[in-house]
């Protein structure tokens, strides 16, 4: 009886920050959803790798949404599960994944065919010109895999200095030769390795032509668990950035005392016709959320989101 006492008592006592940051959380949430005037959105809220809570305000939080560049984190791991099971690795070049893909990499093209997919992973290839930010191609995004045609755009330019260059046409790259180096389509590659059990996955109607950077489709809950998933290791590429913070595959990095936080936005701002926004992170004290919002948000409001759940987690640790 003492036993089960004292655990009853232990219990409550790691259960109230637990419940105190869990609503700090959503606090944080409906009072930037408040300020910036936002009418839907949904959040998922996790913990030491389990969903604790989900909300929707405007909407259902059930409702599979698109996640942007939020697929880039599905991508970087999808990679990730290949490299473990030597199917790929970091120094694979495009050279090597494209051989039998001339209509890619034609013959002449030396700097492009020495990218390898650690450049990819970390946005460090050279492409410093992002085609797929240009206002005509949504058009395309809503029908089949066009990682095709981003690549052979993307290749036929010359290259710049090999640094830090967030472009889309990196990723669009990885699910192409995600695609070459396993003879399936990219999206039942990674559904498979690192989507299985979320049943909501899959690539989104409107925007799933562009699945590996920016397209696929899911409810925050089901992306808020797989970002639970993600483990970050030491040797994972990663290139610096300001303020100590690092790009690695498929998301933000930064190390800390405690251990690591990861975190991405993800946006599509075309013309008030396709425009959204989501965000995740996973940080060093347990507490993780997803966040899906039916708006375009200034860089201010995105820093306040990022600032506002990241301080409501840490309020009571």
């Amino acid at each position: 009886m003492k036993v089960a006492a004292v655990r009853l008592a232990l219990a409550g006592a790691l259960a109230t920050p637990a419940v105190a940051n869990e609503d700090a959380i959503k606090a944080a949430w409906l009072d930037w959803l408040g300020a910036g005037g936002i009418g839907q959105s949904a959040l998922a809220i996790t913990y030491q790798g389990a969903v604790v809570s989900v909300h929707g305000s405007g909407m259902s939080a059930d409702r599979p949404v698109p996640i942007a560049s939020l697929s880039k984190a599905v991508t970087g791991a999808c990679v990730l599960s290949l490299i473990d099971d030597s199917i790929l690795s970091y120094d694979t070049t495009l050279g090597e994944a494209f051989s039998d893909r001339p209509d890619l990499l034609p013959a002449g093209q030396s700097e492009q065919a020495a990218i390898t997919v650690e450049a990819l992973l970390t946005h460090t290839s050279g492409l410093d010109f992002d085609r797929t930010q240009s206002v005509i191609n949504p058009v395309l995004w809503g029908g089949g895999d066009i990682d095709d045609r981003i690549t052979a755009l993307a290749l036929a330019r010359p290259l710049g200095a090999p640094v830090f260059f967030y472009n889309n046409e990196n990723y669009a790259i990885l699910g192409r030769v995600i695609a070459e180096a396993t003879g399936q389509p990219v999206a039942d590659v990674c559904r498979a390795r690192v989507l299985d059990g979320l049943t909501s996955a899959g690539p989104d109607p409107r925007n799933g032509g562009a699945l590996a950077w920016g397209g696929w489709n899911m409810t925050v809950v089901d992306y808020a668990r797989f970002a639970t998933r993600l483990t970050p290791q030491k040797d994972w590429p990663s290139t610096p950035l300001n303020g100590g913070a690092q790009y690695g595959p498929g998301v933000f990095v930064r190390d800390t005392d405690l251990g690591t936080n990861i975190w991405h936005f993800g946006a599509f701002c075309v013309l008030g016709l396709n425009d959204f926004g989501s965000y995740f992170y996973v940080l060093d004290n347990g507490w993780g959320v997803a966040v899906w919002y039916d708006v375009c948000v200034s860089t201010a409001q995105a820093l306040a989101l990022d600032g506002g759940l990241a301080r409501a987690a840490s309020s009571s640790d």
